[in-house]
């Protein structure tokens, strides 16, 4: 009978074998003052399992650096945007293909370009039981 200790490193190894993580994506648009976008990131399983998605989202105005990230950057004047998100649009997920939504809106900022860099990690269930008994 294996013990507490093997159990949970055979859970964890199977964990591991589960959890994914996508390559970085970016976009861009430019926004005028009164603009808004939604950004969405859409993460899909390639062999139809479910997947629970958490995307890591960064937003950035004119280029990518610490100064001008949004918000937070030292070279970036909060009270000019309004950011909501992200959030797990579940009327539009079907659980295989995972949708994340950012709205951003440009208040007084001028004509600026808006970057957003986001990578995603996702656990999905596996198509096949785990039989490899280590």
């Amino acid at each position: 009978m294996p013990s507490a200790n093997q159990e949970i490193k055979q859970v964890g190894i199977r964990l591991d074998g589960i959890i994914e993580s996508t390559g970085t994506a970016s976009g861009s648009t430019t926004l005028a003052n009164g603009e808004q976008v939604v950004f969405t990131i859409t993460t899909s399983s390639d062999t139809g399992a479910k997947v629970f998605v958490v995307a890591d989202v960064s937003l950035y105005v004119g280029s990518v650096a610490v100064a001008n990230q949004l918000p937070g950057g030292s070279s970036i004047d909060e009270s000019q945007w309004q950011i909501i998100g992200p959030w797990s649009d579940w009327g539009a997920t079907n659980n295989v293909n995972h949708k994340t939504l950012v709205y951003v809106r440009n208040i007084s900022a001028g004509s600026v370009t808006v970057l957003i860099r986001t990578i995603s990690r996702a656990i999905s269930n596996s198509r096949t039981q785990d039989t490899s008994g280590t």
